[in-house]
């Protein structure tokens, strides 16, 4: 068995690349930052399962509720796609 050099992991060694100074935002303050917004609210009826309780299919459903949510804050007529257009992005 051979002796491992310290500091050499993996399959190349460090390249001592730059690296992003974090320490000037970590001051224990926080910064001011915009008002909450409860875009959520907006939407009645709340959020449908459209499947995922059934098939598990997580990002079609993701894929519906985010098409409704940005419709409603735009304020365009808000849109919902139906159960069947769910199904087609699942099967892609």
């Amino acid at each position: 068995m051979t002796a491992r050099t310290p500091g050499k992991y993996g399959k190349r060694s460090p390249k001592g690349a730059p690296a992003i100074d974090i320490a000037p935002l970590l001051t224990g303050v926080i910064p001011p930052h915009p008002v909450a917004v409860d875009y959520i609210a907006a939407m009645d009826g709340g959020w449908q399962m459209l499947g995922n309780d059934i098939a598990g299919d997580c990002a079609a459903v993701t894929w519906a509720n985010v098409r409704r949510m940005v419709t409603t804050v735009l304020g365009t007529a808000a849109y919902y796609p139906s159960q069947a257009e769910v199904w087609a992005i699942y099967k892609t």
